[in-house]
């Protein structure tokens, strides 16, 4: 474009976006021995606060919140937890997702320095369910200085949390401060910088046991992306700094791939030290060595016959080892499989997985404690330590996302620690256009153990429904039937976006048990929380 003069420099770019909510909410405790009910706790919060978006440049954003309120966002996605360690759920959260990247891709997948989670989110003591935690103010600064550099600072302070019982969460300053520079053609240079800083006040030594005052973590990342993104290359180191001064407190990594449109080859190293602690990030093992041995070989068919239903094929392979810092081995995870694709994106795979899990407690597999109902755990018998090897069957398929109707599934079954198992999982979807999408989430799990171990049954089922009934007006719902905690979820939101970016919300959220605990003279659809929240936010340009 030639312009006749240079155009006028933008003026101050400001938005205000202040919210008003209402809530009703109930709770319907119960003592954890007997299942007794507790006397009903019903409140009726009120909340009032703001956020400011402020266009530092055209690339540069300052964000800041005033007493946030996530009421409307979407409850997470249960999953059937047959883990020994924590499990990963993403954020669903606004404020935290734009420019996620420069807060939250430091580290690998399950050793990040910072997660978003952290902030305004726990797990009650006495109930054992994640609740908001009050967030009083924050701000963040996102983007690019210029076309090398792109930083990000970001500052959040919570309120203290009383749970009862004489335990409370101690009120704590989240800092959290990045930097990044672009060089090469697409690389990138990194350094991250954590803080989680506990504001004990009044609390008593008692009160604060469990809470260290301080945690950091400082560390730099060099990640290598060729030209013509065949050769990847991911490296950092991170130190964590407690006051226990504790030494081995680092965590390190190395990975390389090679990806070809006919092999794609990676290999990956990793060391957590036995004190590394990012206490807000996600690292649910410390004390090992990892590696990652994951490679593929792909085909492409030469007939035209074929290649109109499949073009492309292959064989490959995916594992992980992991051992103590000793070098003792304590996981490993491999398997084979080959795989089919069609020109529309539907993919079909077969494998056969086989591991090694090394116990170092006593476990019991099926997580049974994680149901309300006291029968179900105070009797099983744990597996004890040693040495457990499984192997399994695999059968999936994924559809294109082209269809109106899309689906996915993954059946496995074999030996299990030292019984069997049968596991499927998968989703259907049919998108309605132009309204909106319908979808189910199923999850069977059948865990044969032999006497005296648990064996289960457990059943999660999710449909959804997300709809848009207008331009202005949109409806979703999320039912949650899940056997494994006996519980029952329903989450349902309506949204009217009255006018540009401004929108009233109604929210129904609501637990109840899924099944009958007869001992205990619980039934099915016993209520055990619900709330009903109105919400309103409005825009404003400045």
């Amino acid at each position: 474009m030639i312009w006749d003069e240079k155009p006028p420099k933008p003026g101050a770019n400001v938005s205000v976006i202040p919210y008003v909510s209402l809530a009703a909410q109930k709770d319907f405790p119960r003592n954890e021995e007997d299942l007794s009910p507790l006397a009903i706790n019903a409140a009726y919060p009120k909340g009032i606060g703001l956020d400011a978006k402020v266009a530092v440049t055209p690339s540069l954003n300052l964000d800041l919140t005033l007493n946030p309120d996530f009421s409307q966002v979407e409850v997470d996605k249960q999953v059937t937890n047959l883990s020994r360690f924590e499990l990963f759920f993403p954020e669903r959260r606004q404020f935290f997702l734009e420019n996620n990247d420069l807060f939250g891709n430091f580290g690998f997948p399950d050793t990040r320095p910072f997660f978003s989670r952290r902030i305004g989110i726990t797990r009650n003591p006495n109930t054992g369910l994640n609740q908001q935690v009050p967030i009083l103010a924050g701000a963040r600064l996102s983007g690019k200085l210029n076309d090398k550099w792109r930083i990000g600072l970001m500052n959040m302070q919570t309120k203290k949390v009383n749970f009862g019982n004489d335990a409370y969460l101690p009120a704590t300053n989240y800092s959290v401060a990045t930097l990044q520079r672009k060089i090469f053609t697409r690389s990138t240079i990194g350094g991250i910088f954590t803080n989680k800083e506990n504001l004990f006040g009044d609390l008593s030594e008692q009160q604060t046991r469990n809470y260290r005052k301080y945690n950091r973590v400082g560390g730099l990342e060099f990640n290598y992306y060729s030209k013509d993104s065949r050769f990847e290359i991911e490296t950092y180191y991170h130190q964590s700094f407690s006051p226990d001064g504790k030494k081995d407190a680092a965590s390190a990594a190395h990975f390389m791939g090679y990806h070809h449109p006919n092999i794609d080859l990676n290999f990956g190293v990793q060391r957590i030290g036995e004190n590394y602690r990012a206490d807000i990030g996600f690292v649910p093992r410390t004390g090992i060595w990892q590696l990652y041995r994951p490679a593929t070989f792909i085909l492409n068919p030469k007939s035209a016959s074929v290649a109109k239903y499949i073009n492309a094929y292959g064989i490959g392979t995916e594992g992980s080892d992991v051992f103590d810092l000793r070098g003792k081995r304590l996981d490993s995870e491999s398997n084979i499989f080959i795989f089919a694709n069609s020109p529309a994106g539907d993919e079909a795979y077969i494998a056969y997985s086989w591991s090694f899990t090394h116990l170092f407690d006593s476990f019991d597999p099926t997580n049974a404690s994680d149901n309300p109902n006291p029968d179900t755990y105070k009797n099983v018998i744990e597996l004890p330590v040693g040495d457990y090897r499984s192997r399994s069957f695999n059968i999936g398929y994924e559809s294109s996302q082209r269809y109106s109707l899309t689906g996915t599934f993954d059946f496995s079954t074999g030996k299990y620690f030292n019984g069997k198992a049968n596991i499927l999982e998968g989703s259907i979807a049919y998108r309605f256009q132009p309204y909106g999408i319908f979808t189910i989430d199923y999850n069977y799990a059948k865990i044969d153990l032999p006497t005296p171990y648990n064996s289960v049954q457990y059943w999660l089922l999710g449909p959804r429904a997300e709809l848009a009934v207008s331009k202005s007006l949109f409806f979703s719902t999320f039912f949650q039937y899940n056997t494994q905690t006996n519980n029952i979820n329903i989450n349902s939101r309506l949204q009217w976006r009255f006018r540009p970016v401004s929108d009233i919300f109604l929210v129904y959220t609501d637990n109840y048990f899924a099944e009958n605990i007869t001992r205990y003279y619980v039934n099915a659809w016993a209520p055990k929380n619900r709330a009903l929240i109105l919400k309103m936010t409005y825009w404003l340009n400045i």
